[in-house]
């Protein structure tokens, strides 16, 4: 495991890239950026609701919090999202939860390296499209979908240890004369991958933007959102992990990193007020062939858009392998 200090170092002198990204405002005059409200209004209504059947039924209360907990909130497609889409296959794939939409943007050449596009939590596909353009460029075939419960998806409820199964089957699904290039993953998306590839999923490289190293943010937000008491959250976790079959601890991205070896380049912005950057840090930390890029005033989503962040991606994904099975310099 690499010491901190190998992290700052790489943080405040990776020339390649830490010149290439633009940083919005100087870290020491910027406030952090309210977080996405998640559920809104609506989880506050429910929270009320929690708390008042807790008192005739703890059991029933601490059931429909845990389902809550993993109903995600959706988003519309724009139309400069549905335009990226149109130029798309779309597919489908069978779920328990029923099918999930997948779309395949096809590659230049006649055996195209692939990367696979995966959204955070309460996002949908057309959040990365901003990546599609410039992959398919440099020849990639691109393939992006909306997990359960999220965009078009069927489904009301997802979790990481379904997510992570869904990442690892395309990986297989696609992977018909070599294995996948890489990952391009945004947040719960992150989580979700490297749980993947720990687990036996093959792909040669990775890109996480945001990454959340554990689902932390995610219980926080839900016991802002719904006032819940630190006891009967408490509950309402060991509820889910009864569901998943494994702790949420046994999934904490640091600890899956620990067996990694492949080329990661991760970007997290410290102003993000959804996952604090120290995700990122620790992940990285653990992860041998990781690299970490720390940008300002983008926050959690507009890492997401930023030109010098998607050519970043593009280079490290598409670098050309050496004889000794890194990559070439400036690739990561």
């Amino acid at each position: 495991m690499r010491p901190r200090e190998a992290v700052v170092h790489s943080l405040t002198q990776d020339g390649d890239l830490r010149e290439r990204i633009p940083l919005a405002r100087d870290p020491s005059g910027t406030q952090r950026t309210a977080a996405r409200p998640v559920g809104g209004w609506r989880r506050a209504l429910e929270g009320v609701a929690l708390r008042a059947l807790a008192g005739f039924s703890r059991e029933a209360a601490v059931r429909r919090g845990a389902r809550l907990l993993l109903e995600p909130p959706r988003r519309p497609l724009t139309e400069a999202e549905r335009a990226v889409f149109a130029l798309a296959r779309r597919e489908s794939a069978p779920t328990a939860a029923g099918e999930f939409p997948i779309w395949v943007w096809q590659g230049a050449s006649y055996r195209p390296p692939t990367v696979l596009l995966v959204h955070d939590w309460g996002g949908r596909a057309a959040d990365l499209a901003a990546f599609v353009a410039p992959l398919r460029r440099e020849g990639a075939r691109v393939v992006a979908f909306d997990a359960p419960a999220h965009g078009e998806a069927s489904g009301h409820q997802l979790d990481v240890i379904e997510l992570a199964a869904m990442v690892a089957a395309l990986l297989r699904r696609h992977s018909e004369w070599a294995p996948p290039r890489g990952i391009v993953a945004h947040g719960f998306g992150a989580l979700a991958a490297t749980l993947a590839v720990a687990t036996g999923g093959r792909a040669e490289r990775l890109v996480y933007l945001a990454a959340a190293e554990n689902f932390d943010p995610y219980l926080d937000s839900f016991r802002r959102e719904t006032g819940l008491d630190e006891e009967l959250l408490e509950s309402v976790r060991q509820c889910v992990e009864r569901r998943v079959g494994r702790t949420l601890e046994s999934v904490r991205g640091a600890r899956l990193a620990r067996e990694l070896e492949r080329p990661l380049l991760a970007f997290h912005d410290a102003d993000d007020a959804e996952v604090d950057w120290e995700h990122s840090r620790r992940l990285v930390d653990r992860w041998t062939g990781a690299r970490l890029v720390r940008t300002f005033g983008l926050g959690h989503r507009g890492l997401l858009q930023r030109d010098a962040v998607v050519a970043a991606t593009v280079e490290h994904l598409m670098a050309e392998p050496t004889a000794s099975g890194g990559a070439a310099r400036g690739g990561g």
